[in-house]
C-alpha cells in the first residue's frame, strides 16, 4: 500500500492531493462547494462513469447526507418542479440530484485539477460553469432541496432490542469514563457499578456480562432475569437463531454433508441443542 501510494503520488499528485484533501468529512463538502464545479465518479456493472456535479442541499439533520446537481441536467427545469416532483429528482443515481455522504470516502476532484478535462465531457465547459453558478447562487432551491431532504428521512422505528439499539448514539464522556472503571474493576465488584452508568442500554449490557461471567455477588433476582432473558433467546422467535432454527439447520446439512467427521460434528451439536430444549 505504501508503494502504490508513492506511485500515486508521484504520477497523478492531483489525485493524491485531492483523497488527502477529502479524507475528513469538511474535506468531502469543500470539493463538492469548489469553484468551478467537481467532477464525481462511479462504477456502475464494471463500466466507468464521470459527471460535473456541484452543492445543492444538505439534510439538516443529517449533515452528512449531502445533495449534489448533475450538471448533465438543466438547471432551469428544477426551478419549474413541484416539491413532488423535486423529490423525485433526489436519488442516489440517474437523477438531476444526487445524494451522496460525506462521511465516506468519494472520488471526487475539483474540474481544473483534472488535465484535458475538456476532452472528457459532453458538453461544453464553459456551459458547466454557466449552470454551477445558476445553482451555486439559487438559494431559494437549496433551501427547497434541504427541506425536502430533511422532512423525507425515513423514519425507522425504535429497536426492541438493546442489541439493534447499540447504534442509536455515542456513549456520553461520563459513560465512557464509566466503562473504563467498570473494566478494570474485579468481577465480584462490578455489580455495584451497573447504575452508574447513565445509559439505559450500558446498564443493562453490563448486567448481562456479569451473570454470563457468574461473578460472585450476584443477586438472586438479576440471576432470574438474565436465565429468564436467556430461556427467550433460545426459544422466542427472533432476528436470531433460536433452538428450533438451528435445528431445521442442521438436519439441512446433514443432509448435504458427505464427510462422516462433520457430520459427527453436527450430530454431537444436535443432541446438545435438544437437550438444552428440555430445560428451557
Amino acid at each position: 500500500m505504501v508503494n502504490l501510494s508513492r506511485l500515486i503520488a508521484e504520477k497523478a499528485p492531483e489525485v493524491w492531493n485531492s483523497s488527502l484533501r477529502g479524507s475528513s468529512k469538511d474535506g468531502n463538502l469543500r470539493l463538492i462547494q469548489s469553484e468551478p464545479f467537481a467532477m464525481i465518479g462511479e462504477v456502475i456493472r464494471k463500466s466507468r462513469f464521470t459527471y460535473p456535479v456541484t452543492f445543492c442541499g444538505q439534510n439538516n439533520k443529517m449533515q452528512n447526507e449531502v445533495a449534489v446537481a448533475d450538471l448533465y441536467f438543466d438547471p432551469d427545469t428544477l426551478n419549474e418542479l413541484s416539491d413532488s416532483e423535486l423529490l423525485e429528482q433526489i436519488s442516489n443515481a440517474g437523477t438531476a440530484i444526487r445524494k451522496v455522504r460525506i462521511n465516506r470516502s468519494l472520488p471526487i476532484m475539483n474540474a481544473l485539477d483534472i488535465p484535458s478535462i475538456h476532452d472528457t465531457l459532453d458538453i461544453p465547459f464553459e456551459q458547466l460553469e454557466e449552470r454551477a453558478d445558476k445553482i451555486r447562487n439559487n438559494t431559494k432551491l437549496q433551501s427547497r432541496i434541504s427541506e425536502l431532504l430533511t422532512n423525507n428521512q425515513i423514519q425507522y422505528p425504535p429497536p426492541k432490542f438493546v442489541e439493534q439499539s447499540v447504534y442509536s448514539g455515542f456513549p456520553s464522556k461520563e459513560d465512557e469514563l464509566w466503562m473504563e472503571r467498570f473494566h478494570s474493576t474485579p468481577w465480584q465488584d462490578r455489580s455495584k457499578l451497573i447504575d452508574g452508568f447513565e445509559d439505559s442500554r450500558y446498564r443493562e449490557l453490563a448486567g448481562r456480562l456479569i451473570c454470563a461471567h457468574g461473578a460472585e455477588g450476584t443477586s438472586d433476582q438479576s440471576l432470574q432475569r438474565y436465565n429468564t432473558f436467556i430461556s427467550q433467546r433460545l426459544s422466542d422467535k427472533g432476528p436470531w437463531l433460536n433452538i428450533d432454527k438451528t435445528l431445521s439447520k442442521i438436519e439441512e446439512m446433514l443432509k448435504k454433508e458427505e464427510d462422516e467427521e462433520k457430520k459427527n460434528i453436527l450430530h454431537q451439536l444436535e443432541k446438545k441443542l435438544k437437550k438444552m430444549a428440555t430445560t428451557i
